[in-house]
């Protein structure tokens, strides 16, 4: 009986514990997509693949 008893707290213990960490998560306040800024370092403005990586984060950064 005490083994189950344990075991019952062990579970009571670690559904607190998820409850608290999934509330702290939910009550963080969202972030909206004007408020991220990523930056970009171009490594090579003469190559091919740079300027199509560029061009891309400029329209992205556009929307």
């Amino acid at each position: 009986m005490k083994f189950v008893t344990s075991i019952l707290n062990r579970r009571a213990v670690m559904a607190l514990a998820a409850a608290s960490m999934l509330a702290g998560v939910m009550h963080s306040a969202p972030v909206s997509a004007a408020d991220v800024t990523i930056p970009i370092i171009v490594k090579d403005t003469t190559s091919f693949y740079w300027q199509i990586v560029l061009a891309g984060a400029r329209k992205a950064g556009k929307d």
